[in-house]
């Protein structure tokens, strides 16, 4: 009887070896799926705020106000797990990288048109990123230029 059990149990590890770790792949694509979901509602947010205010929010307090759903995404922002570029021009930027995260060798891409993919290391390093424009000045910070003083005629 002890050979038999000692023959099973040995069966079924030979057996978990050969067909891998299926809990930790079940938990490695759950995690995929996590990234790729966070990253959706993040461009959802971003498409929101530009319909809205007809610009690219500048930070995450712009984005976060009204916007963004979930404090989930907002947290991986703030830790930097969840790189982005704020402040780009939406309509230049459809097949532009907007956010990423990298997680094993791997790399969570949203484009500014909103699609969502998994790239290697290497594909994402060649891929074309969106570039921050410059901030606008507002009229507090830039005071209208008054008249030089007129000398007598």
């Amino acid at each position: 009887m002890r050979i038999l059990s000692a023959f099973l149990i040995s069966a079924a590890a030979l057996l978990a070896l050969a067909c891998g770790n299926p809990v930790g792949k079940v938990r490695e694509a759950a995690e995929r799926q996590k990234q790729q979901n966070d990253l959706k509602q993040l461009g959802l947010a971003f498409n929101s705020f530009n319909d809205t205010k007809m610009r690219t929010p500048r930070d995450l307090d712009e984005l976060e106000a009204g916007f963004l759903n979930g404090p989930d995404v907002a947290a991986q922002i703030r830790a930097g797990t969840l790189q982005v570029i704020w402040g780009f021009d939406m309509a230049k930027s459809t097949n532009l990288v907007i956010a990423h995260r990298a997680t094993n060798n791997m790399v969570t891409v949203l484009k500014g048109d909103g699609t969502v993919t998994v790239e290697t290391q290497a594909n994402f390093a060649s891929m074309a990123k969106a570039v921050m424009l410059p901030p606008k000045k507002t009229d507090a910070e830039d005071p209208p230029v008054k008249d030089p003083p007129r000398g007598k005629r």
